[in-house]
């Protein structure tokens, strides 16, 4: 096609990143997963055919194409025929599309495409659920985890420290059945002090709690 007569382009991008642009040199561009699109988008949460962008009187139009994710505007959900304005940005799965004129460099002609196989018809992945995949399993099931019981220890209380008898070993003059020698009443002064009963050495043994 003549170059001349290429006046619009979409610029494909995904993630800030212009990935390719495709001239605007049909009446209308098909966009969506498969090979056989005039705009391939590489992505499961892109429909195989999910779109297309028309071109009528110099302007510029997106149809969704009952896509399972559907198409945004700007950041809107776009619901049956919309119009595109310059600058617009327009998401489809994880892509964005910009319509632009083009400029000096621009390709004229869109890339040869392959024909699409059984993986590229695969399911629609649907934004905000995790991907399924059928995917057969010949491997046998894997026998139950058995963690052996442990039986219970009965409870023993701890032995005591303290032994059950106290000897107790002091030095004393005297017996505990020695009463002291001399008369019973004895007059307290401050000159005579009382006399004191001799001491002797023996033991004395705590048993149970009581002296011995």
């Amino acid at each position: 096609m003549n170059p001349a007569m290429v006046r619009l382009v979409v610029d494909v991008s995904f993630r800030g990143k212009v990935l390719e642009t495709i001239p605007f040199d049909a009446p209308t561009l098909s966009v969506g997963r498969m090979p056989e699109n005039d705009i391939i988008l590489d992505n499961l949460g892109v429909s195989r055919f999910h779109a297309r962008l028309q071109i009528e009187s110099g302007r510029v139009f997106l149809e969704d194409a009952g896509s399972e994710n559907g198409s945004l505007v700007n950041g809107e959900r776009a619901t049956g025929r919309r119009e595109i304005a310059p600058g617009d940005r327009i998401a489809i799965g994880k892509h964005e599309l910009c319509v632009r004129r083009p400029v000096e460099g621009d390709p004229s002609e869109r890339p040869a495409r392959r024909k699409s196989d059984a993986w590229d018809g695969n399911r629609t992945y649907v934004l905000g659920s995790p991907p399924h995949l059928d995917v057969p399993n010949h491997a046998p099931p894997s026998p139950p985890i058995q963690i052996p019981r442990k039986e219970p220890q009965p409870m023993t209380a701890p032995k005591s420290a303290v032994p059950d008898t106290v000897e107790l070993d002091y030095d004393f003059a005297g017996s505990l059945t020695d009463e002291p020698e001399g008369p019973a009443t004895v007059r307290l002064s401050d000159s005579n002090p009382p006399p004191q009963p001799p001491m002797h050495a023996g033991f004395i043994v705590q048993r149970d709690g009581k002296l011995e």
